[in-house]
């Protein structure tokens, strides 16, 4: 059998460093999912807003209603009143003389 040349301490170390061709795709594959999740998110939330917008648009033209609207401001704030307007220019529902952003809304219900 042939002897081997003895493989120099520089080609030694290069067969111990990462793979960085898999570190780089898992950084995309991360970048990916990221970008989807917030896809996703974001996708939910123009929905709920398409929702609210609709329900708001067909209260706009009732009398008499009374709604408790759990909204964030800072902290989780829940308002009962009767509803007043909704200003889609805006995009606030006024409760009780209270105006909201929608998009800060996280549950309606009608008392």
């Amino acid at each position: 059998m042939p002897k081997r040349e003895k493989m120099s301490i520089e080609h030694r170390a290069k067969q111990f460093l990462p793979f960085t061709a898999l570190t780089e795709l898992e950084v995309a594959i991360e970048e990916k999912n990221k970008n989807y999740y917030k896809k996703l998110e974001n996708d939910h939330y123009k929905q709920k807003v398409n929702e609210l917008k609709r329900i708001f648009r067909q209260l706009n033209n009732t009398k008499n209603i009374v709604l408790e609207v759990t909204f964030y401001d800072q902290d989780e704030t829940v308002v009962t009143g009767e509803f007043k307007e909704f200003d889609p220019l805006n995009k606030t529902v006024t409760i009780a003389n209270m105006k909201i952003p929608i998009n800060s809304i996280n549950e309606i219900r009608a008392t």
